[in-house]
């Protein structure tokens, strides 16, 4: 089991994935990071499946509202060309979203992104079905 904490959420992955906490691990700090624009995902790993799962989380709970353009910034960087992978999109908001609207913003950012040949996701914690995985709130 693999617990890792991101913003105000807590993500216990089960023993099947094999994940880490990419924007924190050595190869980006001293690789990625030099080229001038290079972002990167929060999470990246192997999961169920098994497949390679990207996961980029953004909380706007107790904000003013999401910024549009930060949903296209989140596709650019969960996106990678060379394979095909499983893109999630985490996004918490003060209201739940229904799954159509989940949906719908699912099919935009893959739009955006359709280039790359992979499944997009945008899910919440009350909602995600991301297999062997539990969210919650950091105590």
């Amino acid at each position: 089991m693999t617990t890792i904490d991101e913003g105000r959420l807590r993500f216990i992955f089960g023993d099947v994935w094999q994940i880490d906490k990419y924007d924190e691990c050595t190869f980006y700090r001293k690789r990625i990071c030099a080229l001038d624009e290079a972002k990167a995902v929060d999470f990246a790993g192997i999961g169920p499946g098994p497949a390679v799962y990207l996961i980029e989380v953004k909380d706007f709970r107790n904000h003013p509202g999401p910024n549009p353009d930060a949903f296209c910034r989140a596709a650019e960087e969960i996106a990678d060309p060379r394979k095909t992978i499983k893109i999630i999109l985490w996004l918490e908001q003060d209201m739940h979203q229904s799954k159509p609207a989940l949906s719908t913003l699912a099919n935009q950012l893959k739009s955006k992104i359709g280039w790359v040949s992979a499944r997009v996701f945008v899910v919440e914690t009350a909602t995600h079905g991301v297999p062997d995985l539990q969210v919650q709130d950091r105590p």
